[in-house]
């Protein structure tokens, strides 16, 4: 919740009226997510994996823990935001 207070603070001094994330960001979160999974058994598509789409790609599952994902996502980051 902190993270979105934060978000909408920023857009309204901004006087945004959207925000997305940059194409590099969402990128770079999906390599890091495709190369923490390829070698998990839920990691692979040919396994029957649920998690994985038939191109590939990890559509449903964060691979770590908890701390992690709070470490990784506590502060935001307006440089990896695009508000307008």
């Amino acid at each position: 919740m902190d993270w979105v207070v934060k978000v909408l603070k920023e857009m309204k001094r901004k006087r945004a009226r959207y925000v997305q994330v940059t194409e590099e960001a969402e990128r770079s979160y999906r390599n890091m997510i495709n190369e923490k999974t390829k070698d998990f058994v839920w990691g692979s598509y040919s396994c029957g994996s649920w998690y994985i789409d038939k191109n590939g790609v990890n559509v449903a599952i964060y691979p770590g823990n908890l701390t992690s994902f709070w470490n990784q996502t506590r502060k935001v980051d307006l440089d990896k935001l695009i508000m307008e």
